[in-house]
């Protein structure tokens, strides 16, 4: 899904000459882990390294997330998207150039973000194809579609209109600049703050409700628990 030829950051690794992704870390206190997302999004098991870290982070630890990308494998993307979006750590967006394509895609895990004036952003459909029979390739096709519709409407619901999603499914590109990017930011923040405001009041209302009834019976949830 694009390309990115900076050459800052990750080092060479054993396998296939592909470059292994970096992850530094910093210790005092609190633990602060740096990925460096500068280049092309490679196969999944070069990230290894930040999926172990992303699972294994505290509640205080921060996950810095240097983007200047083009982009790259989805699939990639879609796991370290998840592994961001399910660690217990504050995961900081720091967009610092290209954000395009799939790198776009992680950007939307963060719980808050930050970024240069001069950077931008670009989303976009995936590029493929299929191989076969024609029935195979067109099964293919119509199974990518229903899915990578799932995933544009799961992960940029907050943050691109549903006639900008359609429009990006059926072929647009949507270029985004800093104050455009910084307005969506602030507003996708904005909805997942009330969601999680909501859904912390429904679980108080439903365990004021279990211990009322609880205490009808002279029982407390420390009994049950």
């Amino acid at each position: 899904m694009g390309k990115n030829y900076t050459d800052i950051g990750p080092v060479e690794s054993e396998n296939n000459g592909l470059f292994k992704p970096s992850l530094t870390e910093e210790v005092s206190g609190d633990s602060v882990y740096h990925l460096w997302l500068t280049r092309d999004i490679e196969e999944p098991y070069l990230y290894d390294d930040w999926f172990r870290k992303c699972y294994s982070a505290n509640p205080d630890d921060l996950i810095v997330v240097h983007i200047n990308s083009y982009g790259g494998n989805l699939d990639t993307a879609i796991q370290i998207y998840s592994a961001l979006i399910s660690s217990d750590a504050s995961v900081l967006i720091l967009i610092e150039g290209a954000c395009c394509s799939a790198a776009s895609l992680i950007a939307m895990a963060g719980t808050s973000f930050a970024m240069n004036p001069l950077a931008y952003m670009m989303i976009h459909s995936w590029s493929g194809g299929a191989a076969g029979k024609f029935s195979n390739v067109i099964e293919n096709a119509e199974f990518q579609k229903r899915w990578f519709t799932n995933v544009m409407h799961s992960v940029y619901e907050d943050f691109c209109t549903k006639q900008e999603i359609e429009s990006i499914l059926n072929g647009k590109d949507l270029w985004l600049d800093f104050d455009e990017v910084t307005k969506r930011f602030d507003n996708m923040l904005a909805k997942r703050k009330t969601i999680v405001e909501k859904s912390n009041a429904k679980k108080n209302q439903m365990r004021e409700k279990v211990e009322k009834m609880l205490d009808a019976k002279g029982m407390t949830l420390n009994d049950i628990i």
